[in-house]
This record gives structure tokens, sequence and C-alpha cells, in this order.
């Protein structure tokens, strides 16, 4: 499992709300990590992956890979596009991850849900419905990075060449 982290807790406050005592090493980067090594690899496939953390962990950083990255405009065909790059596509999946487990903490008796008398906590379904958002982001973000390395392949032939695999999504229906 890789553990260079490629983005922080000021990625994921700039577009999420988050509170400002959440502890970044404790608390998040666990979920930050998960995103980059199964939903990153997942849609980048392992070589294209390990690639792009190269490139962020060389000095200087990001010299490949910097408009993948951090997204931005680029033009197509004579047509103008906005991308969303792949550090916005790591915000969306681990917020994903952390709002599914921001309440449950592990203890030497099991599993317990956070509570204080300040608060009152939120419904499943509300939670549901915040992972199911940031997880809609996620999706739309990966469509943008699609269009651009479909659009852009020869500038990433790792892309191309790489085994990746969908994205299904299992229905349980009553019987």
């Amino acid at each position: 499992m890789i553990t260079t982290q490629l983005i922080t807790l000021a990625n994921i406050r700039a577009v999420k709300s988050i509170a400002l005592n959440v502890q970044q090493e404790k608390e998040l980067i666990p979920y930050i990590l998960e995103a980059q090594n199964f939903d990153l690899v997942k849609f980048l496939g392992d070589a294209f992956y390990l690639a792009l953390v190269d490139d962020f962990n060389a000095s200087p950083s990001l010299s490949t890979y910097s408009t993948l990255f951090n997204g931005g405009s680029y033009i197509h065909n004579g047509v103008n596009y906005q991308l969303y790059g792949v550090k916005d596509l790591i915000v969306y999946y681990a917020y994903a991850r952390y709002v599914n487990n921001s309440n449950v903490i592990a203890t030497p008796t099991g599993f317990v849900n956070k509570t204080n008398p300040y608060s009152e906590q939120v419904t499943d379904k509300t939670i549901s419905r915040l992972v199911d958002n940031a997880r809609a982001g996620a999706s739309f973000i990966e469509d943008s990075l699609k269009n651009y390395l479909n659009r852009k392949n020869s500038d990433y032939p790792l892309w191309l060449s790489c085994e990746k695999t969908t994205n299904f999504r299992t229905r349980i229906r009553q019987v």
C-alpha cells in the first residue's frame, strides 16, 4: 500500500465542510489513503497511479502530471474545456469514506457512536445521503478526467495501457 498522502485536510476543507477540531493524522489520513489506494487505483490502474505518485514525490513535484492532478482548462479541437483534477477526485472519495465512518470509534469493548450533550446524532439516512452526494461528485469528476485522458491520450500513454476495472454498483431488491 502506498503511504504517500496526495491531499491534505486543507484540500478537503476547500470543497467540503469538516469541523475545525478534526485531527488530520488520526481521523482523516486513513480515509485519504484508502481513497487513493482503493478508489484511485481502480480508476487509473496500477502503473498510472504509481507514475502519478512518483511524479508527486519528484523534485520538482508534478512536472509531468500537474494539469491532470490540479485540474484547469484545456483546448481540444478548438473547444475550451474545464478539467477537474485528480486532487478533487481524491477529495470526494476521501470525504465519502470519512462521512461514512466519522461517528464510529473502535474501543476495547466494541464499536461505539460518538455523542456529547451539546449535539444530536444524525440519522443513518442523512449519512447515507451525504455519502451518496460525495460519490456522485466523484463520479462527475471521474467523467471529466476520462474525457480529458481520452482526448489527450497521446500525452498519457499509461491511461490506455492500464487495466482498469469498471465501477459496478449492486442493487439489492426485496424478494
